[in-house]
């Protein structure tokens, strides 16, 4: 066993840091749509870099109908060259509301086509139907014909039958605009979100269209978003409201399924030597950019940066086809074998000691661990008695202490919470690197 004495400063003797962020979110959105559809990505997009987050997007929209963006060439192009997290799909706005005879014939199979196109080229991209708005007062043009669309209310709810069928019969998401402008119609009857023709959008029905799609892409509350469009705070406060609560209170209703992917990511620093630890589930590969011009694809890598400095570290986490980008700050010390009396402040204390215990030293298992932990020691049956087995949490806080007894010691964890811990190995004043270790459920 080797035995190293250093003079350690309790704050920098090891660094337990769990890694947390804002993290800016990049989405790849293509947009079949028509009129409805002008202006609303460059819109989204606004919304999304004042909140922090930035949209790519491309319109290739080839003209009114749903069946005109599902018969041309251009289409398929499109979707099959883009890499897209989302496909946004939007009928032309009556379509969708008309009789289920038309609709059937119409609507629903040139919805499949085009899903199916999605499906098959974009591996994580995901179709989602633009459920679009009753007009102001319903459809005159066709309310003789089919008395549901004589209204509002009546010409929205055979859009809202229709677009969900679309989107469950197709495992596509649906972006409820239409269910956001009936609910401002309803709690802000003061806000003019038509146009002149009755039909198409103010800027503030744009407004809240973009702000139910920014929450339904992006996954994120409009409430954080600060672009403005020019719109007083009085009605940006309840269309990004009407937004949020649509969208977010029944994400089941519109088939939206996010994947609950997080970069689960953390490090452990002693003095200028770095662990980096990925925890993140199922992952493909990582790529790991330490800030200081040194990478590396290991899971779990250790890096010595040699010198006291902040860096920004990079971590790129690959689960299937889904990439996970983090970017955190590490603060890195160095050790100093003799400080002068004047650096000394209440943070430095007594002579300690680091054991560096050999590999054959020393076998703690399982781990992952469930229940019980065994440690088996080669200390001498005289001499383990004298050392003690500490457990920390991810904070650096002792929750256990236990002494060995003889070779083979057996702890029972069953008590503790889940999660990821750190064990180190006590002989009095001399304590050991800490390890990583996990407890399950």
């Amino acid at each position: 066993m080797k035995i190293y004495t250093s003079i350690i400063s309790l704050a920098v003797l090891l660094l337990f840091a769990q890694v947390t962020f804002a993290q800016r979110t990049i989405k790849r959105v293509l947009f079949f749509g028509n009129s409805y559809t002008a202006g609303l990505p460059e819109l989204i997009s606004k919304l999304a870099s004042s909140a922090g987050d930035s949209l790519i997007f491309s319109d290739a929209s080839a003209g009114q109908t749903i069946k005109d963006h599902a018969t041309s060439p251009s289409s398929f192009t499109a979707i099959s060259s883009g890499h897209w997290d989302y496909v946004v799909i939007q009928c032309q706005s009556q379509e969708g509301a008309f009789r289920d005879a038309y609709v059937n014939a119409n609507v629903f199979p040139y919805a499949k086509i085009l899903a199916d196109s999605v499906r098959k080229y974009n591996l994580c991209g995901k179709t989602m139907f633009y459920m679009t708005w009753g007009r102001k007062y319903g459809d005159a043009s066709n309310c003789n014909n089919y008395p549901p669309l004589c209204t509002f209310e009546g010409m929205q709810m055979r859009l809202r039958t229709n677009y969900l069928k679309m989107g469950f019969d197709n495992d596509a998401f649906v972006c409820p605009v239409g269910m956001a402008w009936r609910h401002a119609r309803t709690n802000s009857p003061s806000i003019e979100l038509y146009d002149a023709d009755e039909s198409h959008p103010s800027i503030k029905g744009m407004y809240l269209s973009a702000s139910t799609f920014y929450a339904a892409i992006f996954e994120k509350s409009p409430l954080q978003v600060t672009h403005t469009a020019g719109l007083n705070s009085t009605d940006l406060d309840s269309l990004k409201k009407a937004a949020n609560f649509i969208v977010f209170d029944s994400l089941a209703t519109w088939n939206i399924k996010y994947d609950t992917l997080v970069n689960d990511v953390f490090y452990v620093a002693l003095y200028d030597t770095v662990t980096f630890i990925n925890d993140t589930k199922s992952l493909s590969w990582v790529q790991w950019d330490f800030g200081d011009g040194g990478q590396s694809q290991d899971i779990s890598p250790v890096h010595i940066y040699g010198r006291a400095d902040t860096f920004a570290v990079n971590v790129s986490s690959y689960v299937g086809c889904h990439q996970l980008d983090t970017t955190f700050e590490v603060i890195t010390t160095m050790y100093e074998e003799n400080i002068p009396d004047s650096a000394k402040d209440t943070t430095v204390v007594k002579p300690n000691a680091i054991l560096e215990l050999e590999a054959n030293e020393l076998f703690v298992f399982p781990n992952p661990c469930k229940g019980a932990l065994t440690i088996v020691s080669d200390f001498g049956a005289e001499q383990s008695g004298n050392y003690s087995f500490l457990l920390f949490n991810v904070n650096g806080i002792e929750v256990m202490r236990a002494n060995l007894q003889g070779s083979h010691t057996r702890l029972d964890l069953s008590s503790m919470q889940s999660g990821v811990y750190f064990y180190s190995i006590q002989n009095g004043s001399k304590q050991s690197i800490k390890q990583k270790i996990v407890l399950l459920e």
